[in-house]
C-alpha cells in the first residue's frame, strides 16, 4: 500500500518506505555475515535520510508571509493604514514592514487583531516563496 508519505519521499527525495524496509532487512542479514557490508549499507541509508531532511528543510524555508488579507480587511472596513496604526497602537515602522510582507513581532499582530476584532488567520497567511 502506497501512502502519501511514500509518494512524497519517492517523488521529491527519491526515498520510499519500501527502500527503507528492504535496506533494514539487508542490514540485519549482513550483520550476521559481513559486518563491513552492513556498515556500508548503513552509511548509504544515512545519506538518503540526510537528503530527505535537507529537502524538507528547504521546503520549510520556502514559505513567506503575506498580509494581503489585512489589506483587503482594511478596504472592507474603509480604514486607512494610519487609522489602523492609531487604533492598534503600532508604529509606522511596523506598518511599513507589513506593507513589504516582512516579519513583525507577534505583539504587533496581536494588537492588530485586537483592534480589528479578528483572528490571526484573517490578516495573514503563509504562501510558498517565489524563487528569485
Amino acid at each position: 500500500m502506497i501512502t502519501d508519505k511514500d509518494q512524497f519521499f519517492t517523488k521529491k527525495a527519491g526515498l520510499s518506505s519500501i527502500k527503507v524496509s528492504s535496506a533494514i532487512e539487508k542490514i540485519e542479514i549482513m550483520c550476521y555475515t559481513d559486518e563491513n557490508s552492513a556498515f556500508a549499507e548503513i552509511n548509504s541509508l544515512k545519506t538518503d535520510f540526510q537528503e530527505v531532511v535537507s529537502y524538507i528543510a528547504d521546503e520549510v524555508r520556502r514559505m513567506a508571509v503575506s498580509y494581503k488579507k489585512l489589506w483587503k480587511l482594511l478596504i472592507d472596513r474603509d480604514m486607512k493604514k494610519k487609522d489602523l496604526c492609531a487604533a492598534a497602537g503600532i508604529s509606522h515602522a511596523s506598518m511599513a514592514k507589513l506593507g513589504k510582507n516582512e516579519n513583525v513581532t507577534t505583539d504587533v499582530l496581536v494588537k492588530i487583531c485586537t483592534a480589528l476584532q479578528c483572528d490571526i488567520g484573517d490578516i495573514m497567511e503563509l504562501t510558498p516563496e517565489i524563487s528569485k
